[in-house]
């Protein structure tokens, strides 16, 4: 009754006891919040996409000089080890964001020789732990060997 009695006396000095607009303060509140810290977050987040680079360690051209067959180290920042990857890209070209012929871990020392236009051999590939390894790409077919 006398909740009743203080909201009327309220009313009449015009205080309101409204849930919604208290409600509707800290939904925007919450928002707010929210949009700065994902406002503050965002070039992190970005960044980390952006962290990944390639180094080449070889690149060696097909017979007829068409396309190459690129060794890389990709490091991918603190968190994740060096590895060393293998793509048939065409001729003076970077490897791009395709999937790699194969992936080993770390940075493993292997030899390139093309046996014919769609024929490659990679050796020295027993030094490592494989995470990949594609047999064919682009036309060519890979064989691996110790």
């Amino acid at each position: 009754m006398q909740d009743a009695a203080q909201a009327v006396g309220d009313r009449a000095r015009g205080v309101e006891h409204d849930r919604t607009t208290a409600t509707s303060v800290r939904r925007t509140m919450g928002t707010r919040t929210s949009l700065v810290t994902l406002s503050a977050m965002l070039p992190m987040l970005l960044s980390g996409c952006i962290e990944c680079g390639n180094e080449e360690l070889a690149r060696v051209p097909s017979p007829s000089g068409a396309r190459d067959a690129v060794l890389f180290s990709r490091n991918c920042g603190a968190t994740t080890g060096f590895n060393t990857q293998l793509q048939i890209v065409p001729s003076g070209r970077e490897p791009a964001g395709a999937s790699p012929l194969f992936a080993l871990d770390g940075i493993v020392p292997v030899t390139l020789r093309w046996q014919n236009e769609t024929s490659l051999t990679v050796l020295g590939v027993d030094r490592a732990r494989v995470f990949r390894d594609g047999t064919a790409m682009d036309g060519v077919e890979v064989r691996y060997e110790p």
